[in-house]
C-alpha cells in the first residue's frame, strides 16, 4: 500500500513538473493585443509561440526566420496554357470539298482550268486528300474539348480556394477522390486521342509516298500547298496532345488536387516547434506574409524580448553600514617620582557607534512592478576607525530602482571589539609597565546599510 501511494505521489510530483515546465507565447491575431510573455524561465528551458485566431491559408508564420509550417506560398501549380493558337491554319485547310472545288473551278494552271486536267484518279486522290483534312479538323476539336475539361477542372480548384478564403458562406467540400477519377479519365481519353493522332500520321505518310499522289501533286500544285499544311497539322497535333497529357502528369494532378484539400476558411491556432531558452533574454520575430500577393492582405512583422524583468533577482553591491557595535578604549598614563616611574590605567570614553563598509550578495523578489525589491543580505564587512576590524553583516531590505537601485539594509552585525583584559585594576603606583590592557571579544549588534546594487 505505501509503495502504491509513493509511485501516485511520484507521478503527482512529476505531472506538476511538466506542466511547469510548459512556456507559452500567446498571441490573439485577431485582437491585435499585447503577447502574453513567460516570465519565469530560465536557461535551458523550452517555450513555444502560440498564435489563435489566423487563418493559415492567408498567412504564412516565420518565427525567427524559419518557418515551422510549410515556408513556400500555398499557391496554385502553374502549368503552361495548352496553347492550340498552332490550329488556326488547320481550320482553314480543312474546309468542305465543295468549298475547295469552287475555288478550284476559277483557278487556272498554265492557262488551263483545273476541271480541264483532272481524271476520275485525280479526283479520288483529292477526295482522299480532303478526307485527311477533314479529320485532323475533327481531331482538332476533339483536342480542343479536352484541354477545356481539363482547363474546367483547374476552375474547380481555383473557385474552392477562392472559396475558402473568402468570408462568404462555404459551398459544399471539395472531393478529391473524385476529382482524381476525372483526371484519370481525361489522361485516357488523351491517350485514345493520341492513336488517332499517330493513325492521321501514318496515313498522311502512305499518302504523301504514293507515286499517284505525287503524280497528281505534280500536276495540280495548289494542292501539293494542302498537302504540306496536312502534315504541319498532324505533327502540330502530335505535339499538343503530348504537352497537354504532360500536364496532366501524376505529380502536377497531385499538386492541384492536395493544394485545395487541406485548405481551411476557418481561423485556427499556429502553435510552433519547442525552442529552447539558452540566455538570459530571448528576441523573437515573428513575420506574416501572405501566401498569395492577390488576395490583399498586408504582410506584417512583430518582435518581442522576453522576459522582460525577472521577479526573482541576485546582485552583489557596497554600502556603507551604520552600527550599534561598542568598543572599549584605556590607556596608560605614567607619572615619575624621584626618578622613578609609576602606572596608572585611565578608562576613555567608549565608542557606542560604529561606521563601516560592507559587500552584500543579495537575493530577493521584484514586487510593484520591477520598481522596488525586498531581498535578504549577507556579506563581509569592514569597519572605519582607528582599528579597522573585519564584520559579518546579514539581513534584508529594499531596493529601489529598475536596474541601477538604491538599497536600504537593516540586520545584525557580528565581529570582535576591544574589552578591558581580566587583571587590570585602576589603582595608582603601578611599578611595571602595563601591557595589553584589551582583549578581543564577539559582539553582535544591530545595523542599518544604504547602498547601491544592479539588478539583473
Amino acid at each position: 500500500m505505501k509503495a502504491k501511494l509513493l509511485i501516485c505521489f511520484l507521478f503527482l510530483i512529476s505531472c506538476q513538473y511538466a506542466i511547469s515546465q510548459e512556456k507559452e507565447v500567446k498571441f490573439d491575431f485577431s485582437t491585435r493585443d499585447s503577447p502574453t510573455l513567460p516570465n519565469k524561465i530560465k536557461q535551458g528551458d523550452f517555450y513555444r509561440i502560440h498564435i489563435t485566431s489566423i487563418n493559415p491559408n492567408l498567412y504564412s508564420i516565420i518565427v525567427n526566420s524559419k518557418d515551422t509550417l510549410i515556408s513556400s506560398a500555398l499557391k496554385m501549380p502553374t502549368f503552361a496554357d495548352i496553347d492550340l493558337s498552332g490550329f488556326n491554319s488547320l481550320g482553314g485547310a480543312a474546309a468542305p470539298i465543295d468549298t475547295e472545288a469552287k475555288v478550284a473551278v476559277e483557278k487556272t494552271v498554265n492557262g488551263k482550268r483545273i476541271t480541264d486536267i483532272v481524271s476520275a484518279k485525280n479526283n479520288t486522290t483529292a477526295k482522299e486528300l480532303n478526307i485527311h483534312l477533314n479529320t485532323a479538323e475533327e481531331l482538332k476539336k476533339e483536342l480542343q474539348s479536352l484541354a477545356a475539361k481539363y482547363e474546367d477542372l483547374r476552375l474547380e480548384i481555383y473557385k474552392q480556394r477562392i472559396d475558402q478564403l473568402s468570408t462568404a458562406p462555404k459551398t459544399a467540400q471539395y472531393d478529391g477522390v473524385a476529382a482524381l477519377v476525372r483526371f484519370t479519365a481525361l489522361r485516357k481519353d488523351i491517350t485514345t486521342q493520341q492513336t488517332k493522332i499517330a493513325n492521321l500520321n501514318s496515313d498522311y505518310k502512305r499518302f504523301i509516298e504514293d507515286p499517284v499522289t505525287k503524280k497528281f501533286l505534280e500536276k495540280n500544285p495548289e494542292y501539293k500547298i494542302k498537302t504540306e499544311v496536312l502534315g504541319e497539322s498532324a505533327k502540330l497535333l502530335t505535339t499538343k496532345s503530348q504537352e497537354l497529357l504532360d500536364s496532366i502528369s501524376a505529380d502536377n494532378v497531385t499538386k492541384l488536387i492536395t493544394s485545395v484539400l487541406y485548405l481551411n476558411g476557418k481561423d485556427q491556432k499556429f502553435i510552433s516547434l519547442p525552442i529552447q531558452f539558452s540566455k538570459e533574454r530571448a528576441t523573437v520575430n515573428i513575420a506574416f506574409t501572405p501566401r498569395d500577393s492577390t488576395i490583399g492582405v498586408q504582410s506584417e512583422n512583430m518582435s518581442f524580448t522576453f522576459p522582460l524583468f525577472s521577479k526573482d533577482y541576485w546582485s552583489i553591491g557596497t554600502s556603507f553600514y551604520y552600527s550599534n557595535m561598542t568598543q572599549s578604549r584605556y590607556n596608560v598614563q605614567t607619572t615619575t617620582i624621584d626618578s622613578v616611574a609609576n602606572y596608572q590605567v585611565i578608562k576613555q570614553d567608549d565608542l557606542d557607534r560604529e561606521l563601516g563598509i560592507a559587500v552584500f550578495l543579495r537575493g530577493g523578489l521584484k514586487v510593484h512592478q520591477d520598481w522596488i525589491g525586498v531581498h535578504f543580505n549577507i556579506g563581509p564587512g569592514l569597519s572605519i576607525n582607528e582599528n579597522p576590524q573585519p564584520r559579518l553583516l546579514g539581513g534584508f531590505g529594499l531596493s529601489i530602482g529598475r536596474k541601477h537601485s538604491l538599497t536600504l539594509d537593516y540586520g545584525g552585525i557580528v565581529g570582535y571589539v576591544d574589552r578591558l583584559a581580566a587583571g587590570i585594576d585602576f589603582q595608582p603606583g603601578h611599578k611595571d609597565k602595563i601591557e595589553n590592557l584589551t582583549v578581543k571579544k564577539l559582539q553582535v549588534a544591530n545595523f542599518f546599510a544604504i547602498g547601491y546594487t544592479f539588478r539583473l
